[in-house]
């Protein structure tokens, strides 16, 4: 078995700056050659792996922005590799760009999408169209990993404010964090943030907010927004729902933080708990009369689902975690 080639400097943390890791499969060194050659220019980190099991092995150290995986292979194919890669759950989401040199039957193809294939093209491959595939998946990874970094630093910053979060994060079934929701405006104002969905340490879903208002305010306004799912049926509901409003589907209570940073009894026992931090820190008295609505959809495809809290004026878009 030949080598893989992995880049110097490949690494598992990259800065958010750096070029992703895609992994090419495929058992033929001159199609190896041929995604090099088209996508060489684009400074991202070209992995080659010439069986669906050197693949597997390569994931197992390397986190990867996306796939391409050629479909006819000896031993492992592309459906039977995509298949155990998708079994993992740090890899279920990672896109997979299926290559294939046979006309595959509808069938086939339900199959491979079924095994969470992003997409397919043909050999021979028409370079403009696998560049552009790759590009768009490229930078919706490296948006996604900027905003893990901001969900972290938001989680952080919460953390060290009003410490007694930490205990209601370990408790909580899921917590949604928008790190920066700007407002801005004169009379007339809309709010737009991105944020994630957390259970445990990892992101299960996306979520776009974008919010309109009606009132005065003063300049542009920044805040770090978080509704922390105490219950499972609330969190449920909230993953299920396809036009979620606080105060409507659910009820939202706002922290109440007390001059010690201690968060009193009767918040801790709600099922939605509300945070809300600014620049200039927690908003203990922040009021929960604006609507929300969270849309979802796959990522990393554009928003396709619902859902909504009731604040001072807004609305959101999830997206899951592709």
């Amino acid at each position: 078995m030949a080598a893989s080639v992995i880049p110097e400097g490949l690494a598992q943390h990259a800065a958010l700056t750096d070029p992703v890791n895609i992994l090419l499969v495929d058992d033929q060194p001159s199609r190896l050659l041929t995604y090099r050659t088209i996508l060489g220019d684009l400074d991202e980190n070209l992995v080659d792996a010439n069986s669906g099991t050197e693949a597997l092995k390569l994931l197992m150290v390397h986190d990867f922005a996306l796939i391409l995986l050629d479909v006819n292979m000896p031993g492992l194919d592309g459906f039977e590799t995509a298949n155990l890669i998708h079994q993992h759950p740090r890899f279920e989401k990672t896109p997979i760009i299926f290559i294939t040199a046979i006309n595959l039957s509808d069938l086939d193809r339900m199959r491979g999408y079924r095994l969470g294939a992003f997409d397919y093209v043909m050999v021979p491959i028409i370079p403009e169209i696998l560049r552009s595939k790759v590009i768009s998946l490229a930078e919706l990874y490296r948006k996604r990993r900027e905003l893990e970094a901001s969900v972290d630093a938001a989680l952080s910053e919460l953390y060290a404010s009003a410490p007694g979060s930490r205990e209601l994060a370990s408790k909580a079934r899921g917590i949604l964090v928008f790190p920066k929701v700007v407002s801005a405006g004169f009379v007339v104002g809309g709010s737009y943030g991105e944020g994630a969905l957390r259970k445990g340490s990892s992101s299960a879903s996306y979520y776009r907010v974008a919010a309109g208002s009606v009132g005065l305010l003063a300049g542009a306004q920044s805040k770090a927004m978080y509704l922390f799912f105490m219950t499972q049926d609330a969190l449920a509901k909230f993953e299920a729902s396809d036009g979620w409003t606080a105060g409507a589907d659910a009820s939202v209570v706002v922290a109440n933080v007390g001059a010690n940073a201690a968060i009193d009894t009767a918040t801790a026992q709600a099922p939605i708990v509300g945070f809300v931090r600014s620049t200039a820190g927690l908003m203990a008295q922040w009021k929960m009369r604006r609507r929300w609505a969270c849309v979802g959809s796959s990522f990393p495809a554009e928003s396709t689902r619902g859902t909504t809290p009731q604040t001072t004026a807004g609305s959101t878009d999830k997206r899951s975690n592709h």
